[in-house]
C-alpha cells in the first residue's frame, strides 16, 4: 500500500491525496485530522523520489517536524525517529 489513510474521509479530501500520488508520489500519508485543502489535503503528506511535500502538513500533525532545524536534518534520521513514534 503506497497510501495511508487514518480516519475517515470525504471523497474530495481522498481524491486530493491521490491526485498527489499519481503526479509522481512514491509515498503518501492521510493523517486522522486531514481535511480538504487547496494543493493537497491539509493532514497530508507526499513523498516524492528525492523530497517530500509537507505543503499539506500543519505541525501539530508532524509533532513540529517542519521546524527549521527538522527541515535540515537527513531523511535518514527522521526515519530513525519517526520509527520510534
Amino acid at each position: 500500500m503506497k497510501t495511508k489513510i487514518f480516519g475517515e474521509h470525504d471523497e474530495a479530501t481522498i481524491a486530493q491525496i491521490d491526485r498527489g500520488m499519481a503526479a509522481g508520489g512514491e509515498r503518501a500519508v492521510l493523517c486522522v485530522d486531514g481535511h480538504k485543502g487547496y494543493a493537497q489535503p491539509i493532514g497530508g503528506v507526499v513523498a516524492y523520489e528525492e523530497k517530500i511535500s509537507l505543503s499539506g502538513a500543519s505541525g501539530s500533525t508532524l509533532r513540529a517536524e517542519t521546524s527549521p532545524s527538522a527541515r535540515t536534518r537527513p531523511v535518514r534520521k527522521l526515519n530513525r525517529r519517526w520509527k520510534r513514534s
